[in-house]
């Protein structure tokens, strides 16, 4: 099973700076949710994330 999320500094920053900005801790939230979903739909139970 491989899983493979990126957090490059220029989309990051990209972000940031949009009209709709986004706070790197909202980006950082958003991945690791997405992260999160991709384990759980190939049917992995979760009990703890960290």
């Amino acid at each position: 099973m491989g899983l493979l999320t990126s957090l490059v500094p220029w989309n990051s920053q990209a972000k940031m700076l949009a009209k709709n900005k986004i706070n790197l801790n909202e980006i950082s939230y958003n991945s690791a949710m997405g992260l999160i979903k991709q384990v759980t739909d190939m049917g992995v139970l979760l009990t703890e994330v960290f």
